[in-house]
């Protein structure tokens, strides 16, 4: 919850929040999976075992969401699954 307040007021939150309402939506299936591992503080690694796939694929994963919700780091990802995870009813 904490990181939800602080990131309120950020306007390329907001932006990206209220383009992309749902992250379950904007991103693929996989996609999801992975942030939400991501958010968790799962490393690469840890994902790809924990996911049975390659580390090369997650972060191709990484990179794709990234992209798609205009963020250039992990932790960016992080606070948008728990800003939108606070949210969910």
């Amino acid at each position: 919850m904490q990181i939800a307040s602080q990131l309120a007021d950020s306007p390329m939150t907001i932006r990206t929040v209220r383009q992309r309402d749902d992250l379950s939506e904007t991103l693929s299936p996989r996609e999801f999976e992975i942030a939400r591992l991501t958010a968790e503080g799962f490393s690469n690694k840890e994902i790809a075992r924990t996911l049975e796939i390659s580390p090369h694929t997650v972060s191709s994963h990484l990179r794709h969401a990234f992209a798609k919700l205009g963020v250039n780091r992990r932790s960016r990802l992080s606070s948008l699954v728990a800003l939108l995870e606070a949210r969910a009813p």
